[in-house]
Parts: C-alpha cells; structure tokens; sequence
C-alpha cells in the first residue's frame, strides 16, 4: 500500500502521503506507511540489492530507523526532508538487522550527525570485523565503498528499544536480528 492509496482508503491525510523524491536522493523512490507511525523506504541502488528500510516514529516523535541501506545517496539528507512529514523531529538511533553491506551504508553518514548506531549482540566479532575490515560485509565484493562506522550499543535477546522487541536470529548471518514492534504488532525484517 502507498502513502497515497492509504489516505484515499481512510478518507484522510495520512502522514507522509504526496512526499516527493528530488534531486539524488530520488533513489527512495518507494515508502509505504505500514502503520501509522511505521514506514518501510526502499532504496533504488546500483548493486540491485533494494535494500528495505524502516522508519519507526516513537511517541517523542523521535525516529528509530531499521538498517540504513547501500549509501546511494545520503539517506540522511533524504530523511531531513521526509521525517517533518511524518510527525518525527530527528533520529535516535540506527538499528542493524545485519552487517551486510546493503544493510549498513548509510551508517556512517547517520553517526557523524550524533545518531546512536545498534546491533545485535550475539556475535560481536563477526560484527565489528565486518565493520572493520568491510570484508564480512560483503561490500568488497560487489565494489560498494561502505565508510567505517562504530556500533554504539550491543542489543540483548529480548531486550525492548522504543517498543521494538529485539529478537537474536542467527542463519543468514551470525549476527541477525528480527524486531517485534510491539504497537502495530507487525515484524521487521532485515
């Protein structure tokens, strides 16, 4: 469901409907509100990956964002214009659902601006030697340059961050996670 499609549904404003894309940061070409205060971004990128992104309005009106994507643009930027439509005054904080590269591009961008970086915490040196190395991340791989960042905060099992349940799921990665966002009753993945 778009932005749009939602607020013809509900015979109302729905925040963030009729944002529009300008300038580089046109590769979010697609948000969907999936709740009220939950926004899934895809990002238009050159790896093919379109990696989804989440945005998640707490009630401060502060954002936590899930994953932060390829680095095509700088989602930052793009966040400064779409966030205000939204209801949100800034960002808190990153959360990781992985280390891949197409998962954590843009956090680099996000820290220099006081944004506090998360993962899991199940396996902290598969993490940091992605990070460090940019290796584990996939990212040399395909040719993707992923700017060096420092996870701020390790998240526990179960541990609840702006009503988002951390939950540890390792498989695709040793250091994945899943997130149960306890007020829509929806599920992000990463």
């Amino acid at each position: 469901r778009t932005l749009e499609s939602m607020a013809e549904m509900a015979g109302a404003a729905v925040p963030g409907a009729g944002w529009s894309f300008r300038g580089e940061a046109s590769c979010f070409s697609r948000v969907e509100a999936l709740s009220s205060r939950t926004y899934l971004v895809v990002e238009d990128d050159r790896f093919g990956e379109h990696p989804y992104m989440y945005v998640v309005v707490g009630n401060d009106a502060g954002a936590t964002l899930i994953d932060t994507g390829v680095g095509t643009a700088s989602y930052a930027a793009w966040l400064d214009g779409f966030l205000p439509t939204v209801g949100a005054t800034g960002v808190r904080r990153v959360i990781n659902t992985h280390a891949h590269f197409d998962h954590v591009a843009g956090n680099a961008d996000l820290a220099g601006r006081g944004v506090e970086i998360c993962a899991g915490g199940r396996d902290r040196e598969f993490t940091s030697t992605a990070v460090e190395a940019r290796d584990g991340s996939l990212a040399r791989q395909v040719g993707c340059d992923v700017a060096p960042y420092r996870v701020d905060r390790w998240l526990a099992d179960d541990e609840v961050v702006d009503g988002l349940r951390i939950m540890w799921t390792p498989g695709h990665t040793p250091d994945s996670v899943c997130l149960w966002h306890e007020v829509s009753r929806a599920r992000e993945f990463g």
